[in-house]
């Protein structure tokens, strides 16, 4: 048994003698859990092994979709001689932010994913004040 899977047991233990909670929507990750004993995410329990919501989990997905198109105005404009730094900035701490497991404040990934799309659409309009026409390729990023 691996570090992680021990530390999990511990915690899924843990869990299991926690009171009985008010019904929520069940937790159904994505994509499974590396964190989880057998590493195939926490699908019967209202939050995961770590304290992770459902809700969370759907904000922390919807932040990444956000990401996406965020990054792909960012480089477009990057192509076209723009210079984004505080977007640079935010977006390192926007996808750090989904990578630890140490703060599920579901606020905090509401506020990121609407400072997100107000910066997408800051962007697309400075880039239309300078005249540069078109927007992110269709076909996949280089990156």
């Amino acid at each position: 048994m691996s570090l992680i899977s021990l530390h999990c047991s511990g915690r899924m233990a843990t869990a299991a003698r926690r009171p009985a909670a008010a019904p929520r929507a069940s937790f159904a990750p994505r994509a499974p859990c590396e964190q989880t004993l057998h590493g195939t995410g926490c699908t019967d329990v209202p939050a995961g092994v770590c304290g992770k919501t459902a809700d969370v989990a759907n904000l922390q997905d919807l932040l990444t979709f956000q990401l996406k198109g965020l990054s792909a105005w960012t480089h477009f404009a990057h192509q076209n001689g723009v210079e984004t730094p505080d977007i640079d900035s935010f977006v390192k701490a926007a996808v750090f932010s989904t990578l630890t497991n140490v703060n599920f404040d579901a606020e905090r990934f509401r506020d990121y994913t609407l400072r997100a799309d107000e910066l997408t659409r800051g962007l697309k309009a400075q880039l239309a004040r300078a005249n540069i026409a078109g927007g992110p390729a269709k076909e996949p990023l280089p990156w």
